[in-house]
């Protein structure tokens, strides 16, 4: 029971971990091909009912912000400014209370007690991320689901010519 149960594990797993190979790779072809904001009906060959649609989603706009980028300056920093930010560990080393980093980065930096400034910590710094990139998304009609998986079983996907087993 245990070694029955132990090996649909096992074969969940080896099956999961190549479908997300495949589903990469079909992605990244579909994205060569649409536009942003495009539509695809997905539909099983035979019918003329779409399962799903497939739509090319706009690039998350992600926006520039503070980021410790040099450890060392900015545990010297903190030592010399907020030691009490700072929690003692005998190993590997002491660390900074990540709530004390992330209240910095969402405030943009640290007041200067002598000139009331904002100041950036030495060791943080303002980065921008990669631009965004554009994904698909996928919605299921409500009966797609169910469709897809009694299409799979009559044979009408042609999953055969999709690669198994890491060809």
């Amino acid at each position: 029971m245990k070694s029955d149960l132990a090996l649909k594990v096992a074969t969940l797993k080896a099956l999961f971990d190549r479908w997300a190979v495949l589903d990469r790779e079909v992605r990244d072809e579909l994205m060569a091909t649409t536009v942003q904001g495009e539509r695809i009906a997905a539909v099983i060959p035979g019918t003329d009912v779409p399962v799903a649609f497939v739509t090319r989603t706009k690039p998350i706009k992600k926006h520039s912000a503070l980021a410790v980028t040099d450890a060392e300056a900015y545990m010297a920093w903190v030592l010399a400014n907020r030691p009490d930010e700072v929690m003692e560990h005998p190993r590997p080393a002491n660390t900074v209370r990540s709530s004390f980093t992330a209240a910095l980065c969402k405030d943009g930096g640290a007041m200067d007690p002598s000139t009331g400034e904002l100041t950036v910590p030495d060791g943080m710094e303002w980065v921008t991320p990669e631009p965004g990139r554009s994904n698909l998304m996928v919605k299921l009609e409500p009966e797609g689901a169910a469709a897809i998986e009694a299409a799979w079983a009559a044979g009408l996907l042609d999953i055969k010519s999709l690669p198994v087993g890491g060809e």
